[in-house]
């Protein structure tokens, strides 16, 4: 091969491999577009959807259903943080519901304040060590000894996050802005936040 056909060759393989490149390039950038921005309209299905899992650390078997509310609240969640996995969004949506219904508090005043503290996401700390979808304090709650290594439990956090939330109520004779107010430590702006958020999820109900 002479020195003409070799740099022929050289030029043909550089081709190739550049045009190699900007294809597995574009490949990953559109992977990345479809995971990070998918369709969050998402068809909400008749029949319940059943869950059954196994708690490693209790050692014993957990199950539970979501009727139709709750899987648009979970959509809403994964609508908010696309990061989140889907049994996670499922397994928020379902203890938000049952526990406020337990609890007889509002659903979209904690689905309003666990995005204003968390954006949902059930790992995230605080500055000042607050955990948890609701931004719980381990010595938040008084007369109550927190368990600071549940803190990240869904349904645990809820719990307590619930429970501090009812005891600013209490304190504030029943004025939901003024318990906001409390419950994150003199914020004035807080309630703002937190109404906002509880507008957006209504206007997101409001389409199905």
């Amino acid at each position: 091969m002479n020195d003409k056909n070799k740099n022929d060759f050289n030029i043909i393989c550089f081709l190739i491999l550049t045009i190699g490149i900007i294809g597995l390039s574009s490949l990953l950038y559109l992977e990345k577009k479809i995971s990070y921005y998918p369709l969050y309209k998402i068809i909400i299905p008749r029949e319940e959807k059943n869950y059954i899992m196994f708690d490693l650390d209790c050692k014993k078997k957990i199950s539970f259903k979501l009727n139709q509310d709750m899987m648009i609240i979970s959509n809403y969640i994964k609508k908010c943080n696309y990061n989140l996995a889907r049994i996670i969004t499922d397994k928020i949506a379902y203890e938000v519901v049952s526990q406020c219904k337990k609890e007889h508090i509002s659903i979209e005043i904690i689905l309003g304040i666990i995005q204003t503290e968390s954006n949902f996401n059930p790992m995230a700390v605080s500055p000042k060590k607050a955990r948890g979808l609701m931004q719980v304090l381990d010595k938040q709650y008084e007369g109550n000894n927190i368990d600071k290594a549940k803190l990240h439990d869904i349904a645990y956090n809820i719990e307590y996050g619930i429970k501090i939330l009812k005891t600013k109520l209490k304190i504030s004779k029943g004025n939901m802005s003024k318990a906001l107010y409390y419950y994150v430590g003199r914020d004035k702006t807080y309630s703002g936040k937190v109404y906002k958020n509880i507008s957006n999820f209504f206007n997101y109900k409001c389409q199905f």
